[in-house]
């Protein structure tokens, strides 16, 4: 019990200091000369690859369609 209590508490502890760091990370990319954030979501294809490690069948938004690819997220 003491010990599902203690990793319940270190995992919440770890979650808290990658947000943190997160925040840090993003507030570095915005000041008062830049108004903007741009957030992507795009679509990396892996077509014919089978037996690709974390491989997903992801939503393309563009054609509506599920690929084969891994989805990736870009901060700029």
């Amino acid at each position: 019990m003491l010990e599902n209590l203690l990793i319940v508490f270190l995992n919440t502890k770890v979650r808290l200091i990658f947000i943190t760091v997160i925040m840090e990370r993003i507030e570095t990319l915005t000041s008062d000369d830049r108004n903007v954030l741009i957030v992507d979501d795009s679509l990396y294809e892996r077509g014919r690859s089978k037996e690709v490690e974390l491989l997903a069948r992801v939503k393309d938004y563009t054609d509506g369609k599920y690929k084969k690819g891994f989805g990736m997220l870009t901060f700029g």
